[in-house]
């Protein structure tokens, strides 16, 4: 009767740990940003008028879609009335990249 008892809860267990593991779905969103090519050029004339210094890219640093920004880079806003006014823009080397500012990856590198 002991190892019955036994048995039953070691099952009990073993399915109670089957229906957490079993339960729980991870899924995972990726949004694609579509600048248009006339923003692009709009964000280009932005961005030679504004006169911000060009950094040289940090250490390890690559400007590519879905880079996060390392936090030492200081970003600029978008006047409030432009299309893509959500975005902030830094210039590396010779690009300009857009960024997303909630996680601070690249959502476009402007060459």
């Amino acid at each position: 009767m002991r190892k019955l008892l036994l048995a039953a809860v070691l099952v009990g267990f073993a399915g109670a740990a089957f229906a957490q593991t079993s339960g729980s779905t991870t899924s995972t969103t990726t949004t694609t940003t579509t600048i248009s090519p006339a923003w692009r050029g709009e964000i280009k004339e932005y961005v030679v008028k504004e006169k911000r210094a060009h950094i040289p890219p940090p250490a390890g640093f690559k400007a590519a879609v879905g880079a996060p920004l390392p936090p030492t880079v200081e970003l600029y806003s978008f006047p409030p009335s432009a299309p893509y006014a959500k975005y902030r823009y830094s210039v590396i080397g010779d690009e300009t990249v857009l960024v997303d500012p909630t996680d601070r990856k690249v959502v476009e590198v402007i060459r």
